[in-house]
């Protein structure tokens, strides 16, 4: 399943799945939105699956985040925070 990014009034609401297929997109896009975003918020609570590449994903981007002094906010649902644990 495609990846579709929405920009909703600065809440980046992200549908689809993010899986070894999607997560060089998901990864890339929020990357770029982080050099120019002093806070970002991803709404994942949409997501329908997120795999391990995924997971290693969001841990890659918060650490990203946190490099360059930014503040990167997740919206998860309670399975979400269930599945991915602690890490956001």
């Amino acid at each position: 399943m495609a990846l579709k990014i929405i920009n909703h009034q600065n809440t980046f609401k992200i549908e689809g799945e993010i899986n070894s297929i999607t997560v060089n997109n998901f990864d890339n896009h929020i990357k770029s939105l982080l050099k120019s975003l002093m806070n970002l918020t991803i709404d994942l609570s949409k997501v329908s699956h997120i795999d391990t590449e995924g997971k290693h994903s969001i841990r890659h981007l918060k650490q990203y985040a946190g490099l360059f002094k930014r503040r990167l906010d997740f919206i998860l649902t309670k399975e979400q925070e269930q599945h991915l644990g602690l890490i956001v």
